[in-house]
């Protein structure tokens, strides 16, 4: 009797190609949207979350009032990140970040180019920050003055197909860096970019040697012990800055440092999770352009009113074309089925045509947004673990609503023509 009337529900779909193309277009189209936006949205909060230990991972970042120029950026004096780790035995390593805004020369013999994604780093760089080493090694690449790591890409374009590790290259005009390291190039879900590194140790304007607390001229990152609280950490910073930048102000103001600030001057130092740094920043300057939490909200709402609206049209459609099963019903009455069996029947006939247009929608939805993802979002599926996670979880939140949608319109449907229909006296 089943398998009846498993064939009756494949046969309905087959005889109805019209019905059938309409209700699984409309599904599809407005899964694959969903989905789009769905891929999306989680790329965008992904940022910065494959970072090693990333929940303990912050930057330091910088607001106030200073002689009438407004602070805000997320930037510390240069000898700020060592004087931590040294002060506070809760961070266990800090690391600095020297950007440079605008292209220098890279050479090698004959071969030459403007490079944009410049930055001079700290030895510990790759202590606090988790960036996959290709070639060399992550403790030792940048503990020796003039040493460089490039990305895969830049050492590539750089070199050929040469083994580029102990290389020299020229940087600027005549500096020469030796190759210490080669790293994959950083993911798109991450707010630092480059494509090479060069150290801070031998460079005395920058190095150990400057003492400047003035200057705010790095970005500052650390790695904080598990489980140590950030915000207790941050109550602490104002006495901390104050006992270094002290005698500095004093100095430069020719008045005690707590005189200075009760003119109207503030400065504050706060510690940002590495986690909302893409999302949740909204400072003067920043090492790359950030998105905004606010739009990630809005894409979810616009991505929920249109699962909707397919959700509604699916229905609509399915209900009417349950009515139509009022003559197969009556048929399987005459031939002597009683309530029950007509009952059994409408509901595995519905449940079974409904699912089968839900898994084929979402068997055509998922491939078309990723392929639409890959032209609209370059380097969308860079990262495997990043781009099959997404789909994993897309693919679940797919069944969730054909199994919601299949639900609900198979209980509408059997409240519909046919069932009213089974009337024994």
């Amino acid at each position: 009797m089943l398998g009846n009337y498993f064939k009756s529900a494949v046969r309905n779909l087959s005889k109805h190609p019209g019905f059938t193309a309409i209700n699984l277009i409309g599904l599809a189209v407005g899964l694959t949207v969903t989905l789009q936006i769905f891929l999306f949205v989680q790329h965008e909060l992904s940022y910065d979350s494959f970072h090693d230990r990333s929940e303990d991972i912050y930057r330091v970042t910088l607001d106030g009032n200073f002689s009438g120029t407004k602070l805000n950026a997320p930037v510390t004096p240069a000898p700020m990140a060592a004087a931590l780790v040294a002060d506070f035995p809760e961070i266990e390593v800090a690391t600095r970040i020297f950007p440079f805004t605008s292209k220098l020369m890279v050479r090698k013999d004959d071969v030459s180019f403007l490079e944009d994604k410049v930055m001079i780093v700290d030895s510990t760089f790759f202590d606090v920050l988790t960036f996959p080493f290709l070639q060399g090694s992550a403790s030792s690449a940048l503990n020796r003055p003039y040493t460089a790591v490039l990305t895969e890409t830049l050492a590539k374009k750089l070199f050929g197909a040469d083994d580029p590790l102990g290389e020299m290259f020229v940087v600027g005009d005549t500096t020469e860096y030796e190759v210490t390291g080669i790293v994959v190039d950083p993911p798109q879900n991450s707010h630092i970019k480059f494509n090479l590194l060069r150290t801070t140790v031998g460079l005395p304007n920058i190095g150990v040697e400057n003492q400047n607390w003035i200057s705010n001229n790095n970005f500052t990152y650390l790695k904080m012990a598990p489980a140590s609280d950030p915000s207790e950490l941050e109550a602490k910073i104002p006495e901390f800055y104050a006992s270094y930048v002290g005698p500095q102000i004093a100095a430069a103001f020719g008045k005690p440092y707590a005189e200075v600030m009760t003119d109207g001057n503030v400065i504050n130092y706060h510690l940002q999770s590495i986690r909302d740094v893409y999302l949740r920043s909204n400072f003067s300057i920043d090492l790359n352009p950030t998105g905004d939490i606010v739009y990630v909200y809005l894409f979810i709402a616009i991505a929920l009113f249109i699962l909707l609206l397919a959700c509604i049209n699916f229905m609509n459609l399915s209900t009417a074309r349950a009515s139509t099963r009022a003559m197969e019903v009556g048929i399987r009455k005459v031939v002597g089925s009683d309530r029950g069996q007509l009952i059994a029947q409408i509901l595995i006939l519905l449940s079974h045509d409904f699912t089968k247009l839900v898994l084929i929608a979402i068997v055509l939805a998922i491939p078309i947004a990723y392929l639409a993802m890959n032209r609209w979002m370059e380097g969308f599926v860079y990262r495997t673990d990043i781009h099959v996670s997404s789909f994993v979880l897309a693919g679940v939140l797919a069944l969730l609503i054909a199994w919601f949608t299949v639900s609900f319109q198979t209980i509408r449907a059997a409240k519909s023509n046919p069932i009213k229909s089974l009337r024994y006296e």
